[in-house]
């Protein structure tokens, strides 16, 4: 009978605890357990915004995943982006490769002109 009554006890106690972490305001502390005095360890405005920001947890990271949905999401869309600039590095810089190799040809052969203009005056 002891025993049933200490678990008993300890799970009420578990149920507590959880819903204490919850921010359930209606959670009480189970009978048989002598209260402590209880000191408030958040400031009230402090309070407000820390059960605010358990219940965004509880909405987005905890109950949905959505959090971390994004996140990844967001992440994978990141490197389809840097891969696409990449790409787009590449192909203009081959784009301005191919220009200057022009650019030289027709400068040589503006040279090469130039010399044989210049060997009919000699």
């Amino acid at each position: 009978m002891q025993h049933e009554a200490v678990t008993a006890l300890l799970h009420a106690w578990r149920e507590y605890i959880a819903a204490s972490v919850r921010g359930e305001r209606q959670a009480h502390m189970p009978e048989g357990i002598s209260a402590a005095a209880a000191i408030p360890a958040l400031e009230p405005s402090l309070e407000a915004i820390n059960n605010a920001v358990r219940e965004l947890l509880l909405k987005t990271s905890l109950a949905e995943g959505t959090e971390w949905a994004l996140s990844d999401r967001m992440h994978s869309w990141e490197a389809h982006m840097r891969g696409e600039f990449e790409r787009a590095e590449d192909e203009l810089q081959a784009l301005k490769r191919s220009r200057m190799v022009r650019a030289a040809h027709r400068t040589s052969r503006q040279v090469q002109a130039m010399r044989h203009i210049g060997s009919r005056f000699r």
